[in-house]
């Protein structure tokens, strides 16, 4: 199959310059392996003059310009174009670095779900963070290498021909249609100018998921750009270095680790038609939508108790697969009553802090930590 990897750039070229070096550092196996840089319109050529300067020793080098700015959707939507003469792609934004094992992986990874109708694309990021709820999110370990989430990433992804092909036919049916909806996350329709909450609506609206890495084989400087105003190392994560020949992929049916678009688990012993909302971020509507007879959350509502359990182990779901006692993660029973927030104790949040973002500080650390997130949010502004 013939395959490509696509830089996505604009004006940043010490990005990358940064990008590029990893690149260098990666195992091919002597395949060949064509390099794009499409390069949006930023009134310069400094991103231009380094992809000239550049000498790729895999296969073909291309370079895409474009004659007026495209914005960053019409941008990356454009690359998958070049499906019309390759059958994957691995798509890099300039604020990215890769594993040099990310090759092997995706090629992999893609021999083994290119005709899985259920997987949209593969990831070569690995979440450490919940971005949703901005709290520790932590895959629920298996054998294999992989698991699976209704979530499309952008930090490192590949794209598959006739999954890329379904999506953009969807896409240009929903381009123009509002993506608020019940069961999907504000914060994610709140994106302004993104592609990526298409590709995450497409999954959810269709059931699909895409294939992650439990090890990343990228990671994000979050660089200042377009979407970027303060940098940032939140979305960095820790690469896989040590060399790999081989990566244990699991069949979808096969799997028991799969998460939904909020990162709640989907397999769970928990009766059926249960709302799983451990992290608290589903929202009421869809909670009382009609669909479900339980609701498993860390919140306090006004509806008859089930069970209870503790916030201890790692990760959060394994709490309730061993019946940890506590005072933490509640399972309510929908009585047909519609269910309301109660007061929440001011013991339980600080445990939750402690619990996710594993505070173990000093006050004067503490006060240092928040004075800089206060700062930052006042550049922002």
């Amino acid at each position: 199959m013939k395959k490509a990897i696509i830089i996505i750039g604009y004006k940043r070229r010490d990005s990358i310059e940064r990008l590029l070096r990893s690149l260098e550092r990666a195992n091919y196996d002597g395949d060949t392996v064509d390099l794009v840089f499409s390069i949006d319109n930023s009134g310069t050529r400094i991103v231009e003059e380094c992809a000239e300067e550049y000498e790729w020793k895999h296969g073909k080098k291309i370079i895409r310009t474009f004659p007026q700015h495209q914005g960053l959707r019409k941008h990356i939507l454009s690359c998958g174009n070049y499906f019309s003469e390759y059958d994957w792609l691995i798509v890099l934004e300039d604020d990215l670095i890769v594993s040099p094992n990310f090759y092997q992986f995706a090629r992999q990874a893609v021999e083994f779900y290119q005709n899985d109708d259920r997987i949209a694309g593969i990831s070569l990021y690995s979440h450490k963070r919940n971005v949703l709820a901005n709290r520790v999110f932590v895959p629920q370990d298996s054998r294999y290498d992989v698991f699976f989430q209704q979530y499309a990433q952008s930090w490192g992804q590949v794209w598959m021909k006739d999954a890329w092909q379904k999506f953009m036919n969807w896409y240009s049916e929903h381009e123009n249609e509002s993506l608020e909806s019940d069961n999907f996350p504000q914060r994610i329709s709140n994106w302004s100018s993104s592609w990526l909450k298409y590709h995450i609506k497409y999954c959810v609206e269709t059931n699909r998921y895409f294939v992650y890495p439990y090890r990343s084989l990228s990671t994000c400087f979050a660089d200042i750009g377009e979407h970027q105003k303060c940098a940032s190392t939140v979305f960095q994560v820790p690469l896989e270095y040590d060399e790999r020949e081989q990566y244990a992929m699991c069949s979808f049916d096969e799997s028991s680790v799969k998460y939904d678009v909020y990162f709640e688990p989907i397999c769970l012993p928990v009766p059926e038609k249960t709302c799983i909302d451990i992290y608290g971020q589903k929202k009421l509507a869809e909670i009382n939508s009609g669909k479900y007879r339980y609701c498993l959350t860390c919140k306090s509502m006004n509806l008859p108790l089930k069970a209870r359990y503790g916030l201890n182990m790692i990760p959060h779901e394994q709490n309730v697969k061993d019946q940890i006692p506590g005072n933490d993660i509640f399972l309510y029973e929908l009585s047909g009553k519609p269910a309301e927030l109660q007061k929440e104790a001011i013991t339980s949040f600080a445990h939750r802090m402690e619990y996710y973002q594993k505070l173990d500080c000093t006050k004067k650390e503490l006060i240092a930590l928040l004075w800089k997130k206060i700062m930052t949010i006042l550049k922002l502004y």
